[in-house]
């Protein structure tokens, strides 16, 4: 939270969330069929508390509608049970996530309902070595199941000089490519990259 408005942030890319959700909006008002899980994770509200959060949410609107008239699921009902048309509606569907523990029926505590399988390497034989290792294991399939398959940048000289985020994308989905990518799918059914136009 900065200046009356909540931030998105990502080293130092950092932007307003209200322009996310508009085009979050705008993409299932277009394609109705489809539904978009909305995680807000790390989230630190300063001197604002998650009430403000929810209120700053209900004004941000597209069409004359908020994010949570696109929530059609009541959150008592585990997510593994969710079944596409519990999450869609006439216009599409959000899944909530947030780092949050109380009674409202319109998201699901992130903690609860995500494995997220994170890695610490710069070289791309290391992730991919790292990610087929992860990929033979047993995992909770009640959970959502993300691949976090992002090289991560050392602090060495080099490193910091020659450091983008687009390039180490460009260099390593293309990678990925190259891999047998089922068993990466039946243990972690969602992959997350670093986007790059490769």
């Amino acid at each position: 939270y900065y200046k009356e408005a909540y931030y998105t942030e990502n080293i130092y890319l950092i932007k307003k969330i209200d322009s996310y959700l508009v085009d979050i909006m705008k993409f299932l008002s277009e394609n109705p069929k489809e539904f978009v899980i909305l995680d807000f994770s790390r989230m630190s509200f300063f001197d604002k508390t998650f009430s403000d959060f929810y209120q700053y949410l209900l004004e941000i609107k597209y069409l004359e509608t908020t994010i949570f008239d696109y929530i059609h699921y009541d959150s008592s009902k585990p997510l593994s049970e969710l079944r596409y048309n519990d999450v869609i509606g006439n216009n599409g569907g959000i899944i909530l996530l947030l780092d949050l523990q109380d009674q409202n029926k319109l998201y699901y505590n992130r903690n609860e309902v995500l494995i997220t399988i994170e890695y610490d390497h710069s070289s791309n034989v290391k992730l991919v070595n790292a990610i087929n290792e992860k990929a033979n294991q047993t995992l909770d399939e009640t959970k959502l199941r993300i691949n976090k398959a992002c090289l991560t940048p050392k602090s060495d000289f080099n490193t910091i000089i020659n450091w983008s985020i687009l390039r180490m994308a460009d260099w390593f989905n293309a990678t990925i490519l190259a891999e047998d990518l089922s068993s990466w799918f039946n243990t972690m059914p969602i992959l997350v990259v670093d986007f790059a136009d490769s």
